[in-house]
């Protein structure tokens, strides 16, 4: 679904976008300002993802949408989530992604699913 390298070069750009967030975004952020900015960023990404599966679907009343569905805009959504929610997890402190997944998985399969 992805490669190694595809994965190392978004980590590498999200990382950049971390790090230079405050001057991309042209203000200073308190620490809750960050995690609320990257919050509805989150929000944002998904409400565009959900329009995108609606055109898709053609579940929505506006014409012009449902003529315009195209898979590339769906792919660019569902990777703005993706993107969106590392950056917010980054700033809620969450830092060892990989443990975290791991345990994840772990408890996931304790599970029936």
């Amino acid at each position: 679904m992805i490669s190694e390298k595809i994965l190392l070069e978004t980590i590498k750009y999200l990382e950049d976008i971390d790090n230079n967030y405050e001057t991309i975004l042209g203000k200073e952020l308190s620490q809750k300002e960050r995690i609320l900015a990257d919050i509805l960023t989150v929000n944002e990404e998904w409400w565009e993802l959900n329009d995108e599966i609606k055109r898709g679907l053609q579940l929505s009343f506006n014409k012009e949408k449902k003529a315009n569905a195209k898979k590339e805009n769906l792919e660019d959504e569902a990777v703005d989530v993706l993107m969106s929610l590392y950056l917010l997890m980054k700033s809620l402190g969450i830092d060892n992604l990989d443990a975290a997944v791991q345990r994840k998985i772990s408890k996931n399969n304790k599970r029936w699913y």
